[in-house]
């Protein structure tokens, strides 16, 4: 069994974490699941994934993933 997942910095307490690190667990979590998409898309598991293909599935998504892109007015 294959899963994609996630993770949440769980050393440091969530209270002063939580401001600083939920844009990049949206990011996260968005790509893990896109990600799962296309490997059940293509029958296929994890390892078997295009990284060019996720990067332009996550850009026509409007994820900002900082390659060839303008950074995003207010990030």
């Amino acid at each position: 069994m294959n899963a994609l997942l996630k993770g949440y910095p769980s050393i440091v307490p969530r209270t002063l974490t939580r401001p600083r690190v939920s844009g990049a667990c949206f990011a996260m979590g968005e790509a893990a699941g896109t990600a799962a998409a296309l490997t059940l898309g293509g029958n296929m598991g994890p390892r078997g994934i295009d990284v060019g293909k996720l990067q332009l599935q996550l850009k026509q998504q409007g994820a900002f993933i900082g390659q060839d892109q303008a950074v995003p007015e207010g990030l």
